[in-house]
């Protein structure tokens, strides 16, 4: 432990007993060096005195608590107070820190913890109190490395790096990356910063919230035309380890492909996919890896028009270029508390290195934008070819359809779907190449469509081949029932998905009612209701395919305003009564609010107004990448990301696929508060005039008994719904808390899950490492006292961290500096969070949601937290200067509030 420095004698301290309390290992690991050993030794022994100071692991491998040690051996040696020093590089301590320069010949404790932070980040030292030769020669190899002045000397700027990712964050970079747009005027005030590189976002799954993080039309030119190269990033929501399998990354490799191309990028051109959150070294092998598998092959399929980069934390960049799947890393450092980053060493294959965000310029040349310093691995582009205009879809060329089957049955084959499989029921009726052949005996009405509604035919093509490659044996019967029951009356079943676009007569009538009300084709209304329009129109859908095609464009625009995603609420991947095959989900959290003028009805519009037709742009938004036919190179359909395997949704029980409603989904989906299940069934299928299939009815059926014991009967302290579950039909479920040990927290879906996830992860980073089991969620209802905060934890809105650590009635649980940063957060959360420790009866493990159901001040706060997740080196990790005078003054305001209201 190296304490006896510290404690000589052989009684038992409170912080040595504590220590061994722990699962710390004092010992030197398989993958710890003896070098790293001695540093973390000699780091308790020195310090162990100090009140903030706790005896960290001896087991030689390098981890946040060592780095954070490093740090605070720095603060106490600049005579920082017990109190002050927290471990942080901020400020403050940077400032001091100028002050002590070594070099060579020099002597003492700054040269030590120089040179453990040398061995801390794995360069050729030893621990020592004198700067020699040696020393100097290693410490010129790092600073060459880096891109620093390779003096051979222990300057600040050297010091800072090692020390904190981000290093010294007043350093010039040649570099940077923006979600705004390069105006002329802003490129001039990037070349007056120093700036050669600019990155910027090939797309961007949100036009609302970020308008310009997309490459901007003439965009390029600009930067060409100022002697700017830019280097493309490629992000969607990729913030949570469920963004990552490797079938999102195939999905995301030729995304990328048709976007550079789409925007110009030449051949060669490296594009760096974002892994923008804290994966930790099982996220990074079970999501990350198969991840950038999947865009490797895509890239390979595509003819190796691109090479491919990695965005994300020192972890995550290292481990994808190990496996062989990047060329060079594009690293996030402006997280130092992110597990992936602190005590790692840079990336061998570093081409750039994120460190801090900057406004640049005035008037109309001010931008913000993150500095980032340049190795020389990637240089970007500086000419571009001509953008790819977004034409109008043509016509198949016949000369591609082989070529077309095999891409397709190679891609089906990669993703475990061949083109025969299932055994019984659940054996598939239609191979690839019986779906293509459909898709290309109504190519000429699709392309039509196409033109008639300014819509891409990949939406039409995907949905009906997805159709057609899951019906089974299963819906087929099906069918035969919707048959008799309107041939004879023996059949069980009204209505049901059928056709080569799997669509029902129900859905089927209300989007043409909906696109005739808006004038977007003609006929007569029919009624859902009524036993002859629903087997007159199901009759076509079952047997005219050009009827079935036409009806899924339609259902796309019924979906961008009414239709069936208008109603549909963010529900979890594993979602045991409601998940269906298909896209993987629907899972744009920053889908807050409605679409102008869409409520939430499912429908026709009263009136529409005069002139006024529905806007696509969400479906041109959300959609595939297109499909290009004027190229000589094969085609290729863009697949949305799968759920299950083939079958699970009959093997549950569950409605078929209503593929096409879950596609408009993604065109037209708001957000909507997750409701029990009860109330989501009722809307959604138990509906009068949408029958369901009596295997369907039965599962909903136990779905809705299950929902009888979901809520409680009474409400929590904050006045929400108590659950006697979680994880099974009610709005608790177990959420990931992405960048930690944890395996996740029951707590209930949307707003809450967002804030306090949020929460949970800030206090892992700067308040204290948590390890799994540390956090509590959701608590059966009989287990709380009733009417006290606690209660909360019953309605999955409040959650409990190390309750062991932290017993109810006790104070004092948390040091001055711990204190400080959780009243930061409750602070940076507006006040709708309130912590245990300002009760009367104080409870310093509780955090609990203090706002009513409905309060708009918590969906303001969620969608805050969601918009720093769509940009790199915000949210939790990031650098907080919580001493900060706004910051402080915000907090004090906070806690004075929220004590006098207890």
């Amino acid at each position: 432990m190296g304490v006896e420095r510290a404690f000589p004698g052989a009684d038992l301290t409170p912080k040595v007993f504590k220590a061994l309390l722990t699962m710390d290992s004092y010992v030197l690991g398989a993958s710890g060096t003896q070098q790293v050993r001695e540093v973390q030794q000699w780091l308790n022994g020195r310090y162990l005195n100090r009140q903030d100071f706790f005896v960290i692991a001896c087991d030689g491998r390098v981890s946040r608590d060592t780095a954070r040690a490093l740090v605070l051996g720095v603060q106490y040696e600049l005579g920082m107070a017990d109190g002050t020093a927290n471990g942080n590089f901020g400020p403050g301590t940077q400032s001091a820190l100028k002050s002590h320069p070594v070099k060579q010949g020099d002597k003492g404790v700054y040269v030590q913890l120089f040179s453990a932070g040398m061995v801390v980040n794995r360069r050729p030292a030893a621990l020592t109190d004198t700067f020699d030769s040696a020393l100097a020669a290693a410490v010129r190899a790092f600073q060459t490395f880096v891109a620093l002045p390779a003096t051979g000397e222990g300057d600040f700027p050297t010091f800072a790096s090692l020390l904190a990712s981000y290093g010294d964050q007043s350093r010039q970079g040649k570099a940077c990356d923006t979600i705004s747009k390069v105006t002329p005027a802003r490129a001039e005030t990037l070349k007056a910063a120093g700036i050669t590189y600019v990155g910027r976002y090939l797309t961007n799954p949100s036009a609302t919230s970020l308008p310009e993080k997309a490459i901007q039309p003439d965009e390029l030119r600009t930067i060409a035309q100022h002697g700017l190269r830019c280097f493309p990033i490629y992000q969607t929501v990729n913030n949570d380890a469920s963004d990552f399998d490797y079938v999102a990354g195939r999905t995301a490799g030729y995304a990328a492909v048709n976007a550079a191309l789409d925007h110009g990028f030449k051949r060669g051109t490296r594009i760096f996919f974002a892994v923008d959150f804290d994966a930790i070294d099982a996220e990074i092998t079970e999501s990350v890896l198969p991840h950038f598998k999947g865009v490797k092959e895509a890239m390979a399929d595509s003819g190796h028009p691109y090479e491919i980069g990695v965005y994300g934390s020192r972890n995550v960049c290292a481990q994808v270029g190990a496996a062989g799947y990047s060329t060079a890393s594009f690293v996030a450092d402006m997280s130092p508390g992110f597990d992936g980053n602190a005590g790692r060493p840079l990336p061998k294959d570093w081409a750039y290195d994120q460190f801090v965000i900057r406004t640049l310029g005035s008037g109309d040349g001010q931008l913000e934008v993150d500095v980032d310093i340049a190795s020389g691995r990637d240089t970007g582009q500086g000419s571009f070819n001509r953008p790819r205009p977004a034409v109008p879809d043509v016509a198949f060329d016949t000369d591609q359809v082989p070529a077309l089957r095999a891409d397709l049955a190679r891609y089906m084959r990669s993703i475990g779907r061949p083109d025969l499989g299932g055994i019984g029921s659940e054996a598939r009726l239609y191979t690839n190449a019986q779906a293509v052949e459909a898709i290309q005996d109504q190519d000429e009405l699709i392309t039509r469509l196409s033109t008639t509604y300014t819509m891409r035919k990949a939406l039409i093509q995907t949905a009906v081949y997805w159709a057609m490659r899951d019906y089974s044996l299963a819906d087929q019967a099906t069918d035969q029932q919707v048959a008799d029951h309107h041939l004879t009356g023996s059949g069980s079943v009204r209505d049901s998905h059928t056709g080569i676009g799997e669509i029902s007569a129900t859905d089927a009538i209300q989007a043409w009612n909906h696109c005739i009300g808006w004038g977007f084709t003609d006929g007569d209304r029919r009624d859902p209701a009524k036993d002859s329009d629903l087997w007159s129109v199901w009759q076509r859908l079952s047997k005219d395919n050009a009827f079935s095609v036409r009806t899924a464009a339609l259902i796309h625009l019924w979906g961008t305003r009414a239709g069936p995603a208008a109603n549909c609420p963010r529900r979890p991947r594993h979602h045991p009564a409601v998940h269906a095959p298909g896209p993987r989900r629907v899972r744009d959290h920053r889908a807050a609010a409605p679409l102008p003028g869409l409520g939430p009805r499912r429908g026709v519009p009263d009136a529409p107004e005069p002139g006024r037709l529905p806007d696509l742009r969400e479906v041109q938004q959300h959609r595939p990448q297109r499909v290009n036919l004027r190229k000589e190179t094969p085609l290729k359909l863009a697949f949305p990301r799968r759920g299950p395997r083939p079958g699970a949704a009959h093997r549950r029980g569950l409605s078929r696929r209503a593929l096409l409603g879950r596609i408009a989904a993604v065109g037209g989906a708001v957000g909507v508060a997750a409701l029990p299940l009860s109330h989501f069934l009722s809307q959604a299928y138990a509906d009068a005039h949408n029958p369901i299939p009596a295997r369907v009815r039965d599962a909903l059926r136990g779905a809705r008994d299950r929902t009888r014991r979901v809520l409680a009967g009474s409400r929590s302290h904050n006045g929400w719904d108590m659950e006697n579950v979680a994880d099974d039909g009610g709005t608790v479920y177990t959420r990931p808390v992405p960048g930690t040990p944890l395996t996740g927290i029951a707590v209930r879906m949307g707003d809450v899950e967002t804030v306090l996830v949020h929460l949970v992860r800030r206090f892992h980073y700067e308040v204290d490492t948590l390890r799994r089991g540390d956090v509590v969620g959701w608590h059966d209802p009989s287990g709380v006292g009733k009417g006290r905060p606690e209660s909360n934890l019953a309605s999955g809105t409040a959650v409990r961290i190390r309750p062991g650590f932290y017993p109810r009635g006790a104070r004092g649980g948390f040091f001055p500096q711990q204190e400080v940063v959780i009243r930061d957060i409750l602070a940076e959360l507006d006040g709708v969070v309130r912590w245990g420790g300002d009760d009367p009866t104080p409870d310093e493990s509780l955090f609990s949601i203090d706002v009513r159901p409905g309060d708009q001040r918590l969906a303001r706060v969620a969608a805050r937290v969601r918009g720093w997740q769509l940009e790199p080196g915000a949210g939790a990790g990031s650098p907080v200067n919580v001493l900060a005078g706004g910051r402080r003054k915000a907090a004090r305001a906070l806690e004075r509030r929220q004590r006098t209201a207890a």
